[in-house]
């Protein structure tokens, strides 16, 4: 089982956004990083976590505890945005 300290302070940071169902574009405006970097962030935690795809690795973190909230030992941009979307949570459409 991976541990959170396994995990860098930025791939926690982008999974965490993902959670709420943001594009890369997004997750790269919100965290002031381009969407390459986060492309790779995904890439390093899919293979920490065991997963092929967002979907899979966003389940997977919060199921193994993760919290998706401010830290301070995380960046200013993600307590930024992670206040933001607490708040005011991105609306979906429904799929039906």
């Amino acid at each position: 089982m991976i541990k959170q300290e396994e995990l860098t302070n930025r791939e926690i940071e982008v999974l965490a956004l993902s959670t709420f169902g943001l594009t890369i574009p997004v997750i790269a405006k919100l965290l002031v990083i381009s969407e390459y970097t986060v492309k790779n962030h995904f890439n390093a935690s899919y293979a920490k976590l065991n997963v092929h795809n967002r979907v899979q690795a966003a389940v997977k973190f919060i199921k193994m505890g993760f919290e998706v909230a401010p830290n301070e030992k995380l960046s200013n941009e993600y307590n930024k945005a992670i206040i933001e979307l607490i708040k005011s949570p991105p609306k979906r459409k429904p799929e039906w």
